[in-house]
């Protein structure tokens, strides 16, 4: 298996499920309310990548746009697709509300390298094959240029962490916003930005 349902009994190894599915499922634990979600383990995305024969070192801006190219174009594995097929009709069957897929890399939401705006989220999906396209941009979204600069400017390999999504529920909402527990320009403050 390589999706599962996160609950507050959820047992997460960040390596697999990448530290925001990981500090999400920690939230639940606290009784926090937080809207139902699925992680896809990295164990899909290496999976699909296998036979992509992507380089580790030297990727230019041309390298990138390539592999990326090459993770949206390939078609999931069909062991693969019936699970999220299945996980879709499980999301779906009690809510009519649109899903978000939310990257949750091993390499973000790190102590020395948050990775913020780095990778790709996409809200208001609402059918089968968006879902499933909206995956591969994300998993192509750890190839960006962009992406794979930061990773070398932190230190962070390429190949060892991979990406790991979350598929979550949306709800409605009168704000929305962003809490850094840890305050990007404040030392020792909780710093909230939002929108109404």
């Amino acid at each position: 298996m390589n999706i599962f349902h996160i609950n507050k009994n959820s047992v997460l190894d960040p390596s697999i499920s990448g530290y925001k599915a990981f500090n999400l499922q920690k939230i639940i634990k606290k009784g926090l309310s937080v809207p139902d979600l699925y992680v896809i383990h990295t164990k899909a995305y290496n999976e699909h990548l296998k036979d992509l024969k992507i380089p580790d070192t030297n990727i230019s801006i041309d390298d990138a746009k390539n592999i990326q190219k090459k993770i949206i174009n390939k078609e999931l594995n069909n062991d693969f697709l019936k699970e999220l097929k299945n996980t879709y009709k499980d999301i779906r069957r009690n809510n009519s509300s649109p899903i978000a897929v939310r990257s949750s890399s091993p390499a973000e939401d790190l102590d020395h390298a948050s990775a913020a705006g780095i990778y790709l989220s996409f809200l208001n999906i609402s059918t089968f094959d968006d879902l499933v396209n909206k995956l591969k941009k994300c998993w192509s979204a750890y190839w960006s240029f962009e992406s794979i600069k930061y990773r070398e400017k932190n230190n962070i390999p390429h190949k060892k962490n991979g990406m790991a999504l979350i598929i979550q529920k949306m709800v409605e909402a009168k704000y929305s916003g962003v809490l850094f527990t840890t305050s990007p320009t404040k030392e020792n403050k909780i710093h909230l930005e939002w929108i109404e």
